[in-house]
């Protein structure tokens, strides 16, 4: 008989405690719901892309070697297939892309990771399609000397 009329104190608090949080935040509740359940977003897939190594040249030499290693935040399914088919394209993009950044002395260049990602993500999106690529990861980026 104890356990019963513990059982049903438990579960008027718990009742009561769900009820106060509805009736008090159950606007932010919700909107935070309909932010995580967005009906137009689909969900997404990393797509590994195989290390670019690119020529660092500094007065007509070469100094160094950039290598840098992306993976793509894709749709899944025909995002996939789209990527996959179109990865040698992908892939010549990010070369002519990074040899020309490289060779530009500007500010911000390849160093500024924030600025480098957005170009990629940009490039990626011309080259594959803005509907299939949503975002670029770095996996791995670094110099190594010759």
């Amino acid at each position: 008989m104890k356990v019963v009329i513990i059982l049903v104190l438990a579960l008027a608090l718990v009742g009561g405690g769900g009820f106060a949080a509805w009736k008090f935040f159950g606007d932010q509740i919700g909107s935070f719901v309909g932010d995580l359940l967005k009906p137009g977003e689909k969900p997404t897939a990393l797509f590994d892309v195989d290390p670019i190594t690119i020529p660092l040249i500094e007065d007509h030499q070469v100094k160094r070697f950039l290598i840098v290693h992306v993976a793509l935040e894709v749709t899944k399914g025909e995002g996939e297939t789209v990527v996959k088919e179109r990865l040698p394209y992908l892939r010549d993009a990010y070369i002519r892309y990074l040899l020309a950044l490289a060779s530009l002395d500007i500010s911000p260049g390849i160093k500024d990771l924030d600025f480098l990602r957005g170009c990629l993500l940009e490039v990626s999106q011309r080259a594959v399609g803005k509907q299939y690529v949503k975002g670029v990861l770095f996996a791995h980026i670094f110099e190594r000397p010759l």
